[in-house]
């Protein structure tokens, strides 16, 4: 009778980037107003995370 048989550890797995991105409510100075900066908009993001793993497997096959 053949069989196989298969094993399966558990994998690592590793978040790569931040989950949120968040940009200041100033902007870059400007030579207009005497080199202040102005306000604007505060913004904000939830982003995606860029996921890592490695998993990995052993198969194994033989007869009785």
């Amino acid at each position: 009778m053949d069989e196989a048989g298969v094993s399966v550890p558990g994998a690592d797995l590793r978040t790569l980037t931040p989950c949120l991105s968040v940009d200041t409510p100033l902007t870059a100075p400007h030579p207009e107003v005497f080199g202040l900066s102005t306000l604007r908009d505060p913004q904000a993001a939830v982003l995606t995370p860029l996921l890592q793993t490695a998993p990995t497997g052993v198969l194994g096959l033989g007869s009785m």
